[in-house]
């Protein structure tokens, strides 16, 4: 079964808790890494300057804590499978929809997209 590694247990920690129990049943279903919860300054910023973001400081979804944004990618990481991606992303929808958490997903926007993107939805 697959479980969480050590950078990805560290990401979680910084999620909001109902973020974090989608993830620990989703983890149960299929294998993914979690590459970003909480994002700093400098991270954000990084992120932003480098094109992986559009979001400056202070208006990403990853720059509160805990984080109501978080980056995943199916595991074994391989960026150009889109379709991993969308099956990653419908696990994770459904069972947040079982769970009674409102996400997002990054993969429905008309730009850009972004398949690893997930925000929770405060109520």
């Amino acid at each position: 079964m697959p479980d969480f590694g050590s950078k990805s247990t560290e990401r979680l920690l910084t999620l909001h808790p109902d973020n974090q129990r989608v993830l620990r049943r989703a983890i149960i279903i299929t294998d993914f890494s979690i590459t970003y919860g909480y994002r700093d300054e400098d991270a954000q910023m990084e992120a932003y300057l480098g094109g992986f973001s559009n979001k400056q400081w202070g208006e990403s979804t990853h720059n509160v804590m805990p984080s109501d944004g978080f980056d995943l990618a199916p595991y074994p990481i391989r960026w150009d499978d889109v379709d991993r991606f969308c099956y990653l992303a419908g696990v994770v929808m459904a069972v947040g929809h079982e769970m009674g958490v409102r996400l997002r997903w990054g993969g429905w926007w008309d730009k850009p997209k972004d398949y690893g993107h997930f925000e929770r939805l405060r109520s």
